[in-house]
């Protein structure tokens, strides 16, 4: 058969049947099958209108065919008529040949018209026999590669759209890998600063206020209670875990192009990953203390000047309370890379000096430094308690870089790679399961449950 390409403008025969062209891959203007077609239907209107006259035909020589006989019963009738002493009438006697001779014209034109139909059928059997016999459609097969090394059209879609479900697999996986490091880390908002702050803000009375303030100090006191003393040894358990995790996810992603993978090649070392604990919990609970005493104070100026003394005087500066203004849960869950380790001995020396100060409650002495003490000693007592543990990574080897990505991409378009129906369902079910593990994930982190307890 023929074929013409309307994108390289190349023609071509091929024996069977194809649907895509073999130098781009774009779909074939298969003219010569349209021909065909067209010639099929045309034979078949042919046929169909020489049936039709074939029936009329046959109508008219049956009608014949009964009026020569009604004239043969006649003309019969007639001459016993005359037998039995019927009148010698000169009328019908012309009647009677008038009608013998019509009898015999039209047994003319019925041995004519049989004539007409044998040589009709004669030439139909002549043409049926000059005319070859109509092959049957082949069976279709996988056309051949043409010159030059080129992907037949239907495996190029196919092989792009493998490589495009495993790169969605790359990304699915990085954005695991990078959750469950966020998840597993301790702190992230244990404090509930942002919260409980603008709880407090929402107050309509002093007293109001003091009481949600002294719930979240005894909320404090609770989180400080159930900390843990090896926070750093627990953080790179949990880390090596999680690493683990996400190697058993590329390993698979691997098997889908065939390409080995060598096992701990994600296992974070020394060099890459420096976890840092920046506070232990006994420091966390001697600045607590200082919070505390500096809240004694804090709690005497605002019985006495009511809701004026409730937040400090920069309420929107770059310290104090700028966790309400500029700063979210969401935000401080992903400060893992934070290497501006806090100084809590510098925090606790700072309360202590403070709290030296007395406050003796006159008319005249300003209130406004001791409600700043006790505002700034409490914001840096969240915030150690969010960041017991910084994390920084020289390289983060938790993610697919993009040459191992770009090598599975090679792989997929190289010729030897297969791609069949069984890969591609295979490659359906791995992405179905790391959206499931992603959302496990978000939902866990959610929750605030522990990944590796």
């Amino acid at each position: 058969m023929r074929y013409s390409c309307e994108k390289c403008k190349k023609k071509f025969e091929f024996r069977d049947i194809i649907y895509f062209c073999p130098y781009c891959g774009n779909g074939l203007a298969q003219s010569d099958k349209a021909e065909e077609e067209k010639a099929k239907r045309e034979a078949e209107e042919a046929a169909k209108r020489e049936a039709e006259e074939a029936a009329k035909r046959e109508a008219a020589e049956k009608a014949k065919r009964e009026a020569a006989e009604k004239s043969s019963r006649e003309s019969e009738s007639r001459k016993a008529a005359r037998k039995d002493g019927a009148s010698d009438d000169p009328l019908a006697k012309i009647a009677e040949q008038l009608t013998a001779k019509l009898a015999q014209e039209v047994q003319t034109e019925l041995k004519n018209a049989e004539k007409e139909s044998k040589a009709e059928k004669a030439a139909e059997k002549t043409a049926e026999a000059k005319e070859p016999a109509q092959k049957p459609e082949p069976e279709r097969k996988r056309p051949p590669r043409a010159a030059g090394g080129a992907i037949p059209g239907r495996e190029l879609k196919l092989k792009k759209k493998y490589s495009a479900m495993v790169s969605g697999c790359i990304d699915t996986i990085n954005d695991i890998a990078c959750a469950k490091v966020n998840a597993i880390m301790p702190g992230g908002s244990l404090s509930q600063y942002v919260g409980n702050v603008e709880l407090i803000r929402q107050s309509v009375s002093s007293r109001t206020a003091l009481s949600r303030i002294e719930g979240f100090l005894d909320t404090i006191d609770n989180v400080i209670l159930t900390m843990k003393e090896n926070t750093k040894e627990n953080a790179e358990s949990r880390l090596k875990a999680a690493v683990n995790d996400i190697d058993e996810l590329v390993r698979e992603l691997h098997s889908l192009t065939g390409r080995p993978y060598e096992s701990g090649k994600l296992m974070h070392t020394a060099e890459s990953a420096q976890i840092e604990q920046t506070c232990t919990k006994k420091d966390i609970q001697i600045l607590y203390k200082q919070v505390i005493g500096a809240y004694q104070k804090y709690k005497r100026c605002v019985n006495q000047n009511g809701m004026d003394a409730v937040f400090p005087s920069n309420l929107h500066g770059s310290n104090v309370l700028s966790f309400s203004d500029e700063y979210d849960d969401d935000m401080a869950q992903t400060e893992l890379d934070r290497v501006e380790f806090l100084n809590i001995n510098d925090a606790i020396e700072y309360m202590k000096e403070n709290n030296e100060r007395k406050y003796w409650g006159m008319m005249n002495e300003d209130y406004v430094p001791h409600v700043d003490v006790f505002w700034r000693g409490l914001e840096e007592l969240c915030s150690c308690i969010d960041h017991q543990v910084a994390v920084k990574f020289d390289e983060f080897l938790l993610c697919i870089d993009t040459e191992t990505a770009t090598a599975l991409e090679n792989d997929i378009m190289s010729p030897k790679f297969v791609v069949d129906d069984a890969k591609m369902a295979k490659a359906s079910e791995f992405q179905k399961k790391l959206s499931e593990e992603y959302q496990k994930v978000i939902n866990r982190k959610k929750n605030g449950d522990d990944f590796y307890r």
